[in-house]
């Protein structure tokens, strides 16, 4: 090694990577330089020299040999789920295929669609058993009253067995939807939203199997998808802090601003913050789209509003799975939390679930629990006197009749439903209270209530033996 001259070298890449950690040590282990940067213009001596480079959550090396001055210019193979921005995984048939049909559906060529869905693998070379027409038919979309509007097949879908992809795109009313992936026993179904003036997108890649733990929802108001957009890259930042919030810090002026074009980015960056009670919430003068899990964080007490309001992220969900007596229950009875909630899945960033319950498969449930229900339950604020009272009466009424239909038919109601707002509490309250110990149980076990009549045996087993 010649350490008297120097060679001027420069170290660029192929991608746009805004807040790129770069680490370059010579061959004792020296560090010549270590910082965010995209591009370094350094003067090295003879040798061979390490490259670092961190970007998110991935790493890589390189090795550099410097004997004259030159230009290194690497691609650095972050795993983009987006096909943009020249990544090793964003070949031009995926993300040729994915701008034209964010603008031309695929059922009808004249449509402009406000919903994209694009899958293909990682590397169209690996995994020659993956084949494309077969995954495509492994998705279907379902209306908010989980009726099927659209199944994935070779006539609603375009694809390339050859090259890797499929795609299904069309125009949807705005409301609230499911996209659900069923193959063999496994399912997994994830509530998604239609925004006027927004086009909503999911991407998903495969490798082996699909990859779920990094798929994602975008919701852009430009109306399409574009190759060479930065803000799919800050989407994956902002994920990357709800990990961990220290990564927060790992966005940068550029991203800071690319977030405040980006209603939807903004929304998570609130939901984010909310999460963890931060008051002076970041972006707060920026619009940001309504997602409902916004409106749940709120803690609105009007719980009539929450009949229909899924949130889409799987830590706001995950709250509502859990029961803290001060709260009471945190959703309306029969909405389409409550028949989800047995179904959660936990470990994806984003809400989805294995089934959505049909109230006609809770009748004989309820019905069951509610015939051998107590006339006059028991309440926190009854004395020894009325306590006495209502013993004796429940006694008589069992000892000579049922429970009268009406009081029957209206704590059905209260647990499908089907009551008034201003009646909920007292109804609801009063129906839960006549079934024995289900207040005790989710109160041991934080968890709903309604989750434990629908599986009283089994955390009636369990609570005799903690309790």
């Amino acid at each position: 090694m010649n350490f008297d001259i120097k060679y001027k070298v420069t170290i660029s890449f192929n991608q746009i990577l805004e807040g790129l950690q770069l680490t370059l040590v010579d061959g004792i282990f020296n560090t010549i330089f270590t910082g965010i940067s995209e591009r370094l213009e350094v003067e090295l001596t003879q040798g061979a020299y390490q490259l670092k480079a961190s970007f998110i959550d991935y790493y890589q090396e390189y090795l550099i040999l410097v004997d004259a001055s030159k230009d290194f210019i690497f691609d650095f193979n972050y795993p983009s789920v987006a096909p943009i921005l020249k990544f090793k995984t964003t070949h031009e048939y995926f993300h040729g295929n994915a701008e034209h049909y964010s603008r031309v559906s695929t059922l009808d060529l004249t449509t402009n669609p406000n919903f994209l869905f694009f899958g293909a693998k990682y590397y169209k070379e690996l995994f020659p058993n993956i084949i494309m027409e077969n995954c495509l038919t492994e998705y279907s979309i379902y209306d908010k009253e989980n009726k099927l509007l659209f199944k994935f097949n070779n006539t609603t879908c375009k694809y390339s067995n050859e090259y890797a992809w499929f795609t299904f795109s069309n125009k949807l009313i705005e409301g609230m939807y499911f996209l659900k992936w069923s193959k063999d026993s496994n399912t997994r179904i994830f509530p998604f939203y239609i925004f006027e003036n927004y086009q909503t997108q999911f991407f998903i890649r495969y490798n082996e199997l699909p990859d779920f733990e990094n798929c994602f929802f975008y919701y852009t108001n430009k109306m399409d998808f574009k190759y060479d957009a930065e803000e799919y890259l800050v989407l994956d930042k902002i994920l990357f802090a709800f990990k961990d919030y220290k990564n927060y810090k790992s966005l940068t002026e550029k991203d800071r601003f690319i977030i405040q074009q980006q209603p939807y980015l903004v929304s998570l960056i609130h939901i984010l913050q909310q999460s963890l009670a931060i008051k002076n919430l970041d972006f707060a003068s920026w619009g940001h789209l309504p997602l409902p899990d916004l409106h749940l964080l709120s803690q609105h007490k009007d719980k009539s509003n929450l009949n229909e309001l899924m949130p889409v992220i799987s830590s706001v969900m995950s709250k509502y799975a859990v029961n803290k007596k001060s709260d009471g229950l945190r959703f309306k009875p029969a909405s389409i939390i409550d028949r989800t909630i047995d179904h959660i899945k936990y470990d994806l960033f984003w809400n989805n679930f294995s089934k959505i319950d049909e109230l006609s498969e809770w009748n004989d449930i309820y019905s069951q629990l509610i015939q051998k229900s107590k006339f006059y339950p028991n309440s926190n604020s009854d004395n020894q006197v009325i306590k006495i009272s209502k013993t004796v009466g429940n006694w008589y009424r069992n000892y000579f009749g049922k429970i009268g239909q009406t009081t029957i038919q209206e704590r059905m109601n209260s647990l499908l439903g089907n009551i008034e707002s201003e009646d909920f509490q007292t109804k609801f309250d009063d129906t839960i209270n006549s079934i024995g110990d289900v207040s005790q149980i989710a109160d041991k076990l934080n968890i709903p209530v309604t989750k434990v009549l629908r599986n009283y045996a089994t955390f009636k087993n369990i609570f005799n033996k903690i309790k």
